[in-house]
């Protein structure tokens, strides 16, 4: 179970990462 957890964690975390990267593209285009 803990394992299953931890890999859902995982992915938020890289689901999350990979939102905050687009955000800062688009502030560097837009700035």
């Amino acid at each position: 179970m803990s394992g299953a957890s931890l890999e859902a964690r995982v992915r938020g975390v890289e689901a999350f990462a990979e939102l905050l990267d687009g955000l800062i593209a688009q502030a560097l285009m837009a700035g």
